[in-house]
């Protein structure tokens, strides 16, 4: 029998969006095949708990508002659910006022209620339409290869693998006398049993993990856009749908600034052939992009992708010359402040890096410290704008960019960066000339260079 999972993201879990969920349940009925639902919170949600952590009394109350609203509008029996939002005020208070708990263990817990109400509220709206479906619980059989003692407390995740224990979900999904069932993203379990949970967004990824394992015949990710844009619809109308792409440019694309899936959740399909299918649960009959074995051209620009809310910090010392060890310090106090880096440039006395860190006594905590041994500049409201190719250099013109910027005006390029497997080449700029330099971009190399992939 074909097994298909299918994930839906938080934008998906509406009313209008949960006809979606039926006719694909509908469908793998009809044409016998397994269905394997994996559900993320409620859009705001996760951000809610996440202040209740930090004494935030109205967010619990936000809560579990909007998740009474929601199954009011299912028409859902509300029972198992008002007994799960119970247990979390039980565990929020817990948190707020017994000394001698585990800290990153009960945030890591509060901060799971969001999948797990949401797979709750999807078995109930299943069951009063009639529709026989199974509820597993994630943490059983998505793994981490770590014990708990390697979960960072300060971004709650865990580095490492993570992996779908197979012996255990066919044993939750075999013999039973339906081929639908309900569980969830994000959530996970440590080597040592303990709660974990996968990085921001990490439904993607759990639904990947769950494909790659079990062989899925395809993985769906339902969002409430078509697929991958060669750039931002909402920034540049002439952007086109791309249907097909690969792998890499595709993983590329989503650490370049594309939002519509997560990088990691590539992989485990790639190593396992699986196609990914990128639906939008508003329009489920419209185009869309299938990522999968395409052999991309390299001859070909895919996307203008973009990051934005980006801050620079200019590191210069003449003691870098032949400088030891000084890397490692300045990032040191990065890692120290919590603070994540992406991009990265250096010269024999100058450090260029950027960072979206949004919380300014952070990014003030950083560079004083820093401003204690070298001269620092921190550059706040620039963007990063990327060129996406299968491989940057075998395409044509594209040393022209650097015209484009300096057509701009005054001078506002701050970095200019290649990756080091050639699939882009990002220009970090004032975010003022964001749009028009992407207009340009976009233009120049894709606009003139539409092929049989884009729409």
């Amino acid at each position: 029998m074909k097994t298909i999972v299918a994930k839906f993201g938080g934008s998906s879990l509406c009313k209008a969006g949960v006809e979606t969920i039926i006719n694909r349940i509908h469908k793998a009925n009809k044409e016998n095949h397994k269905l394997i639902i994996v559900v993320s919170a409620i859009q705001r949600t996760t951000n809610n708990l996440l202040r209740t952590i930090n004494h935030d009394a109205s967010s619990l109350q936000q809560i579990i508002k909007e998740h009474n609203t929601f199954a009011d509008e299912l028409g859902i029996d509300k029972t198992h659910m008002n007994i799960t939002l119970s247990k979390l005020g039980e565990v929020v208070t817990q948190y707020n006022e017994d000394p001698s708990i585990d800290i990153t263990q009960h945030k890591i817990n509060i901060v799971s209620y969001g999948e797990i109400l949401s797979s709750i509220i999807i078995s109930g709206l299943l069951e009063i339409r009639g529709i026989k479906a199974y509820l597993i619980n994630a943490r059983q059989f998505i793994k981490s290869v770590n014990n708990h003692d390697k979960i960072d407390p300060f971004n709650l995740t865990i580095k490492g693998q993570f992996y779908c224990n197979t012996s255990v979900l066919n044993c939750l999904t075999d013999k039973q006398d339906s081929n639908i069932f309900v569980t969830q993203g994000f959530i996970a379990s440590t080597a040592d049993a303990r709660f974990c949970i996968l990085s921001r967004s990490g439904s993607d990824t759990s639904a990947s993990i769950i494909a790659a394992g079990i062989k899925a015949e395809q993985l769906e990710i339902w969002t409430d856009v078509n697929g991958m844009f060669t750039a931002d619809p909402n920034m540049i109308s002439e952007a086109m749908l791309i249907k097909t792409i690969g792998y890499d440019v595709c993983q590329e694309m989503s650490t370049s600034g594309s939002r519509v899936l997560h990088p990691y959740c590539i992989d485990p399909c790639k190593k396992e052939h699986i196609p990914i299918h990128v639906n939008n649960t508003f329009d489920p009959d419209g185009d869309n992009t299938i990522v999968n074995g395409f052999k991309d051209d390299i001859n070909k620009v895919y996307a203008i992708s973009t990051q934005n809310n980006v801050t620079v910090f200019h590191i210069k010392s003449d003691d870098m010359w032949e400088g030891c060890g000084f890397v490692h310090d300045i990032y040191k106090v990065f890692k120290e402040n919590n603070i994540d880096v992406n991009i990265i440039t250096t010269s024999p006395f100058a450090i260029k890096t950027t960072t979206e860190e949004i919380s300014n006594e952070k990014l003030d905590a950083v560079k004083i410290k820093l401003s204690s041994q070298y001269d620092v500049d921190m550059i706040s409201n620039c963007s990063i704008v990327s060129i996406v190719a299968k491989d940057i250099f075998d395409c044509p013109g594209i040393e022209k960019a650097n015209g484009f910027i300096n057509n701009l005006g005054r001078h506002h390029l701050h970095i200019k960066h290649n990756s080091a497997n050639n699939m882009n080449v990002s220009f970090v700029v004032d975010s003022v000339i964001t749009k028009q330099l992407v207009q340009m971009l976009h233009k120049e190399y894709i606009e003139d260079q539409v092929g049989d992939n884009l729409v």
